[in-house]
């Protein structure tokens, strides 16, 4: 799971990452020992998605093929 807070801070499971390079080289030696390995992908909604779409170009460019997007509809209006 990898985690995009609305401060733009990025997290892998539960471990803080650095920046997006970092992010990409630990998934690719995560999907070297894991040929089959799937990624869900959070984002804040109080964040911009730019965040969201740079995390998921670097599970593209770490070759991740299953990829997940979880999302936490906001209260409805009333």
């Amino acid at each position: 799971v990898v985690n995009v807070y609305g401060n733009g801070q990025i997290t892998l499971g539960r471990t803080p990452v650095d920046s997006l390079a970092e992010l990409t080289e630990r998934l690719a030696a995560a999907k070297s020992q894991y040929s089959d390995l799937a990624v869900l992908v959070r984002g804040d909604a109080s964040g911009r998605f730019q965040n969201v779409a740079e995390v998921l170009n670097a599970c593209k460019q770490a070759d991740i093929r299953e990829l997940g997007i979880a999302v936490r509809p906001t209260a409805p209006q009333r």
